[in-house]
């Protein structure tokens, strides 16, 4: 499956978010939980 992600490449790195990643099959003892909105405090950003 394919998937839009905020992917950090290294420690310390900005984040960069990218279109295409791609996630590794569903396992049985997976869940698939669809996010509808989140937030981030600009505070959490900068550590």
């Amino acid at each position: 499956m394919r998937v839009k992600a905020a992917v950090v490449s290294e420690k310390g790195a900005d984040f960069e978010v990218k279109d295409d990643v791609e996630l590794a099959e569903m396992q049985p003892d997976d869940i698939q939980v669809k996010v509808v909105a989140t937030g981030i405090c600009h505070s959490d950003e900068a550590l």
